[in-house]
């Protein structure tokens, strides 16, 4: 990873001086094991907080400092958190704490390995794992009836569904599919990336406690926004082998992503048999198609409509470009926006 240095200059005085502080200790803590590396992620931690949202970010204060990675600098903001929760945690193992702080891991296995721990016995890394893979095999095994219950909804949706119709000619066309055996490339506006800015018209209605899962992370933009905000994030796509179709994770609070827009009311469909809120980047023409309206009748929406419009990674284009490709909307669910919306077949 390169190295660059970080401008503190750049920073209002009072952020600038809670990160430098804030930086000494990391860096007097990082080296250190047990309770001292603990101090290291609670001194991240603070230093994540203040420069959220500045410029230079926390991303670049993380290519300042060797050796630490974007992805071992948001492991350590999971153990932060987890100690924030837990308190006191005398676990030597950073790879322990990293895989017991995980936003994968079910929390009884923390308490099991928090409790075994204040017992007196060492929890190396390998004990974490067996703690954990307990743990989820006793999930997963309680999770049978909830797929099955989603399953057999998921069905019935589908035997109720309508073929499209082609604007120009009227024929059937072939529903679109994103089955995992598929040779799915994204293109057109599949392939969209999402600006981090995206997110923060959501912000205020995300449960600080959720555990987000972000399963059509493309390049990660959307990601990392959520990261840098705090949000334990469970990132996926089909691309890395996560069918959106037949996979979830074994814990999530909530859904939030910007998905494949070709087969958009699907997505739909599997986010409302989930049953867990979500939210939706979608067009806003969404609200205009039969397919979406029979959803929103029997389920309930709100909509957060987003001024001026989302300025997307294009795959020909990148970022290039002097105005938005289309207009978007946040359509959730559960997230208690506030403003329902009514629909009406007449």
């Amino acid at each position: 990873m390169e190295i660059v240095l970080f401008n503190y200059q750049q920073l209002d005085s009072e952020t600038r001086i809670v990160v430098q502080q804030e930086d000494k200790e990391f860096d007097r803590n990082i080296g250190e094991a047990n309770q001292s590396f603990v101090h290291a992620c609670k001194n991240l931690q603070r230093i994540h907080d203040a420069l959220r949202y500045k410029r230079p970010g926390f991303d670049d204060y993380c290519q300042s400092k060797p050796g630490l990675s974007r992805a071992t600098a948001y492991k350590m903001l999971n153990v932060a958190k987890m100690c924030l929760d837990s308190g006191h945690i005398s676990i030597e193992s950073k790879e322990a704490l990293y895989l017991l702080a995980a936003p994968s891991t079910p929390e009884p296995a923390r308490q099991e390995a928090v409790g075994r721990a204040e017992a007196g016995e060492r929890i190396t890394h390998q004990a974490a794992k067996e703690i954990v893979n307990g743990h989820k095999v006793e999930q997963e095994n309680g999770l049978d009836a909830l797929r099955q219950r989603t399953t057999e909804r998921q069905e019935q949706w589908w035997s109720r569904d309508e073929p499209e119709q082609s604007e120009s000619n009227g024929r059937q066309m072939k529903p679109k599919s994103n089955q995992i055996g598929d040779i799915y490339t994204p293109k057109g506006y599949d392939a969209c990336q999402t600006p981090p800015e995206a997110l923060d018209p959501l912000l205020p209605y995300i449960d600080p406690d959720w555990t987000v899962w972000e399963p059509a992370a493309g390049e990660g933009y959307l990601e990392g926004a959520l990261y840098d905000s705090g949000f334990s994030v469970i990132p996926g796509d089909l691309l890395r082998g996560e069918n959106f179709f037949d996979y979830e994770p074994p814990t999530f609070d909530c859904l939030i992503t910007n998905p494949p827009y070709s087969i958009k009311y699907d997505w739909l469909k599997r986010c409302y048999g989930l049953g867990k809120p979500f939210a939706l980047l979608l067009p806003v023409e969404t609200l205009g198609a039969e397919s979406g309206a029979a959803l929103f009748r029997e389920y309930g929406l709100e909509i957060i409509f987003i001024t001026p419009r989302i300025n997307f990674k294009m795959p020909t284009t990148g970022w290039e470009g002097s105005s938005a490709q289309f207009p978007t909307a946040w359509f959730t669910w559960q997230f208690n926006i506030g403003q329902g919306m009514t629909w009406i077949k007449q």
